[in-house]
């Protein structure tokens, strides 16, 4: 009996031995939390050296979109964001009746949602897209930074509040809450009422060789204020033509905007704090804006020390340094990927299931928390890494507002030298011999 309890402390020494042993040949990894009951050689830290930066984003993918803004905001923090659109409007059906008398044309948008003040005036003016010139191709990829060529005279120039819970009465009838501008340019009107099912009105293509769209622009603002416009099927969003036929009754017709029109964006930094961090490595902040607004770069320089070990789990941690922001609310899902020559996915958003499922988004993560964290899972990525399979062309992790075509959401995290809401990269690992 005496033996095997020899024996048996014989083999725990050697076993704690070898478990320090894998612990001090990594000095990056710490076990000091490691619960007791913990599989042995397993190794938790937070404490990689992450070092972040604030980038100009590039021009982000402006046409095709489910939704488009226009509008305005302006803080000390990020400066000056500016939307606008040039909205290409589609038939209701090929080879259209012709609209006889027009009476008069609204371009209206169904409210989605709103960034900023609700009552916030803006000074909206349209002008006719030239379709002799620059023009939009519909089903042809543009880009936020896209301009094309506008007729000299304006349709329409109104001031307009920004009310997107009120709706709207018309000829006593209740509609959703919209904005409404009165085209007031009577050639436009009358380009219209010219159209037929053989000219014009023939077809998508027929119609926007002779309008070929709006350009919606806020020339002034009194507050802050980005409305999102919704121009789903059943949105109330378009060109509002109301005409008559003889002595018939006035009646109205909807042509909606279409997935050709482009929104084009705008962002001044001048004078804004975050001037100052732009391109700032290792910053103890950093920023983020949508619209093709702001990214972040996140590099470890230091992991490449990292080898010999399994990944168990890897989570980065993102937190919000002003998570009550509610006139400027922060991104409700941010992105990460990484980007050699052009960006890509990681491996935790297209093979995260166990089951082996071609996307799995909600395991990955960049959903925020009430508490305004956001975590994702890229312990599948991070195994790569340490393997080596990206040694010549891992360059580090880029941030962003997820879907930043369409959301102009703004955040500010902490960056990798924060002194208490740093972005962490939390990681176990199992060393091997």
């Amino acid at each position: 009996m005496r033996n095997n309890i020899r024996h048996i402390t014989l083999l725990a020494l050697v076993i704690t031995t070898a478990f320090l042993s894998a612990c001090k040949d990594n000095p990056y990894l710490s076990t000091s939390t490691i619960h007791p009951h913990s599989m042995l050689g397993a190794n938790e830290t937070d404490t990689f050296t992450v070092r972040t930066t604030t980038l100009r984003s590039d021009s982000v993918l402006a046409s095709g979109l489910s939704a488009y803004s226009f509008g305005q905001i302006s803080s000390t923090q990020f400066g000056t964001t500016k939307a606008s659109v040039y909205a290409q409007f589609d038939l209701i059906a090929d080879q259209m009746s012709s609209f006889g008398t027009v009476d008069s044309v609204f371009f209206v948008a169904q409210y989605a949602s709103l960034i900023g003040d609700t009552g916030t005036q803006m000074n909206i003016t349209l002008q006719a897209i030239n379709p002799s010139g620059k023009k939009i191709v519909a089903g042809k990829s543009y880009f936020s930074n896209e301009t094309f060529d506008l007729q000299a005279n304006t349709l329409a120039n109104q001031t307009i509040s920004c009310r997107p819970k009120d709706s709207v009465i018309i000829n006593g009838k209740k509609l959703v809450p919209h904005i409404r501008v009165q085209i007031t340019d009577q050639s436009f009107l009358a380009l219209l009422q010219a159209q037929t099912a053989a000219t014009g009105f023939y077809n998508n293509t027929a119609f926007h060789n002779v309008c070929n769209g709006i350009y919606v622009d806020v020339t002034s603002i009194n507050g802050n204020a980005i409305i999102k416009m919704n121009n789903s099927s059943g949105a109330y969003t378009g060109l509002l033509v109301y005409h008559h036929t003889g002595t018939g009754k006035d009646t109205s017709s909807l042509l909606k905007m279409g997935y050709g029109s482009v929104a084009h964006f705008n962002h001044d930094y001048t004078n804004a704090t975050v001037a100052q961090h732009i391109n700032q490595l290792n910053d103890s902040v950093a920023y983020l804006a949508g619209f093709g607004g702001l990214i972040t770069k996140i590099d470890f320089p230091y992991l490449s020390k990292l080898n010999h070990v399994i990944v168990n789990r890897a989570r980065l941690v993102v937190e919000d340094l002003n998570p009550s922001n509610t006139k400027f609310p922060a991104p409700a899902n941010l992105y990460l990927y990484r980007k050699d020559s052009i960006a890509q996915a990681l491996e935790d958003v297209l093979l995260g299931s166990p089951f082996g499922d071609l996307s799995n988004s909600a395991y990955f993560g960049g959903n925020r928390a009430t508490s305004g964290i956001y975590t994702f899972n890229i312990a599948r990525f991070m195994q790569r890494v340490v393997d080596g399979t990206y040694n010549n062309s891992f360059n580090g992790f880029y941030l962003n507002v997820l879907g930043q075509s369409v959301y102009g959401n703004q955040i500010i995290i902490g960056g990798g030298t924060h002194a208490t809401h740093r972005l962490k990269l939390k990681m176990i690992t199992t060393t091997l011999k």
